[in-house]
């Protein structure tokens, strides 16, 4: 197996997961069923004050983190599927890298926007 396919399938394969794990986590959190924990969840201090800002932050958070998910596993697809198809190494980890990035730019807009509504 060459490099641009073992990194393929296991990056995207670990993208594909992470995406798919937000995805989820973000259905719980706009039913207000995502709990506190010390694993998950957006952790700050305004966020933690109580139940309710814990439960009104992560549901106004759930769509930029589904839309993370999202995006997140489609780049880790897209890098298997590069892969399986013999593209290089450059393309594959960009496919990968891409999503990736994309993803962490909708998770950092997903705790501004939750912050910002338990300051009101």
């Amino acid at each position: 197996m060459d490099d641009a396919l073992a990194g393929g399938l296991i990056g995207g394969g670990v993208m594909v997961l992470a995406g798919l794990f937000l995805t989820w986590a973000a259905n719980r959190m706009s039913e207000r069923r995502f709990p506190r924990t010390k694993w998950a969840g957006i952790r700050t201090p305004s966020t933690m004050k109580s139940d309710e800002a814990w439960f009104t932050a992560h549901e106004m958070a759930a769509p930029l983190v589904s839309y993370a998910g999202t995006l997140g596993a489609a780049g880790g697809l897209t890098g298997i599927v590069a892969a399986l198809l013999g593209a290089g190494e450059g393309p594959v980890a960009g496919l990968i890298l891409g999503g990736a990035a994309l993803m962490t730019i909708l998770l950092i807009a997903a705790t501004v926007r939750a912050v910002s509504y338990t300051h009101l």
